[in-house]
């Protein structure tokens, strides 16, 4: 493997995207003093990855692309606490395909404990590992970013355009650089073999305590790498809606000293490591937003001679890699309306407020009456602050479930106001509420939610039970 020396770069722009999968960028007001910030490690895989799928027609310099994100779990040169098992292996896999325009994107979390048909690798040596069965992060080991590419182009036929491989070091000093990345746990955590230690509530996680809550699966949710995957896109979320927030982008040293951190942890290819590469591809990013960027997983069933081991859904993951490959998103995105049809908690576990925000006597009341008839467990029976034009409906965080029933039901949309704390509050215009009865699904196990996804705007409570 050939590397590169670090050179400068004349307005070095940030490309987070490829650091931690944010697609973002940031800091354009400052491109005249990022001059001093080194260049990416590079290395050139063009000797392993053989014959390869052909390459999405480009239009212009917008065009769709392909870029795989590897979280290498070296130990080698680490800080002295990530002790373990060691070894060189993906510990997280994302694919993000950036659809054409560049203004929206869909990274597809590949599960490290699925078994797939790996080709024969070079493991950069002289040596080739033949062809077999594997779980998929021993791509990694045995031929590092170049084995890991041929084998997700052998089994999505797509073609990867770029590649970026962050270690556990880089993952801590890029979350210590933007002054940590807030999350909300539903419940206490306590994982002494990610080293985790929290209490229930919004907390702000150090680079080390991200590194854990990404990583642990024992004594966080049901301990399954899907639980992990579904944690893991939702906090690349709110790391995106950090970096892209004014305290990075307003804060010269901060942003620099992100920006540091993001060329300090990166290896990517040769071709993305070259002078003006990343520039140029923020530049083409600068319109994409983290509610248009998409986390899904790829569609996976237990393995039939091991249940500690997954399996792609062979119709599913086809389907999935045949729309990126024909640049539209998958499963296609649900309506407003197809959204807040899916509820999963049942109106007598819905506590809410109404209030009267007409002007007019009895017209909360009557709401209220209605909603308890349709088992709704109405709380609180009051005057509005001030009277309204329509009818609204607001939530606190952690009640994203439970709005969606009461959203549902009234043909309301929800708006999240951090200032309720845990409340639901229903305020009554002079356009009236009618409730009517919700069909109350199952809710989904933690494969299909992960297969479902959140985009990267979405900011909810974290159940670890």
């Amino acid at each position: 493997m050939t590397q590169h020396n670090r050179a400068p770069r004349t307005r070095i722009l940030a490309w987070l995207a490829a650091a931690s999968l944010l697609l973002t960028v940031v800091g354009f007001a400052y491109s005249t003093i990022l001059g001093a910030v080194g260049g990416f490690k590079t290395v050139d895989i063009t000797h392993q990855v053989g014959d390869r799928p052909t390459p999405m027609e480009y239009t212009g310099p917008t065009g769709p692309l392909n870029i795989l994100i590897m979280g290498s779990d070296t130990r080698r040169g680490q800080d002295k606490r990530l002790t373990g098992l060691g070894g060189d292996l993906s510990d997280t896999t994302i694919l993000v395909h950036i659809f054409d325009g560049r203004k929206k994107a869909q990274g597809v979390s590949i599960q490290r404990d699925s078994m797939v048909p790996m080709p024969e690798c070079d493991r950069g040596n002289g040596q080739v590992a033949p062809a077999q069965v594997r779980m998929f992060n021993q791509a990694y080991r045995i031929g590092g970013p170049g084995c890991t590419v041929k084998t997700v182009e052998s089994l999505t036929g797509l073609y990867i355009n770029h590649f970026v491989v962050v270690d556990f070091n880089g993952f801590i000093k890029v979350v210590d650089a933007v002054g940590g990345v807030p999350v909300c746990l539903a419940n206490p955590v306590d994982a002494p073999k990610a080293h985790l230690k929290l209490p229930a509530g919004n907390q702000v996680l150090n680079g080390f305590q991200a590194l854990g809550w990404v990583r642990a699966r024992e004594g966080v949710g049901d301990g399954s790498d899907l639980s992990r995957i579904k944690r893991q896109q939702l906090f690349l979320g709110s790391l995106m809606r950090t970096v892209t927030s004014t305290k990075v982008l307003t804060n010269p040293v901060r942003l620099v000293s992100v920006l540091n951190a993001v060329a300090d942890a990166v290896t990517t290819d040769s071709a993305l490591g070259e002078r003006n590469a990343t520039r140029d591809l923020a530049l083409s990013l600068r319109a994409l937003k983290p509610a248009q960027v998409r986390f899904m997983s790829v569609p996976v069933r237990p393995y039939p001679s091991n249940r500690n081991r997954l399996e792609w859904v062979p119709t599913l993951s086809k389907r999935l890699w045949t729309s990126l490959g024909a640049d539209k998103p998958w499963p296609p995105l649900p309506t407003a309306t197809e959204t807040a049809a899916k509820v999963t908690i049942a109106p007598s576990a819905v506590r809410l407020q109404v209030l009267n925000g007409t002007g007019v006597d009895g017209r909360a009341k009557a709401v209220a009456a209605d909603l308890r008839a349709l088992g709704y467990a109405v709380t609180k029976v009051a005057k509005a602050p001030a009277v309204v034009t329509k009818s609204t409906l607001r939530y606190g965080r952690g009640r994203e479930d439970s709005v969606k029933t009461i959203a549902a039901a009234t043909g309301i949309t929800p708006v999240l106001d951090p200032s309720l704390g845990k409340a639901i509050v229903l305020t009554v215009g002079p356009d009236g509420v009618t409730a009517q009865k919700v069909t109350v699904a199952k809710k989904p196990s933690p494969s299909e939610s992960a297969q479902q996804g959140v985009t990267a705007d979405t900011s909810v409570c974290v159940s670890t039970k």
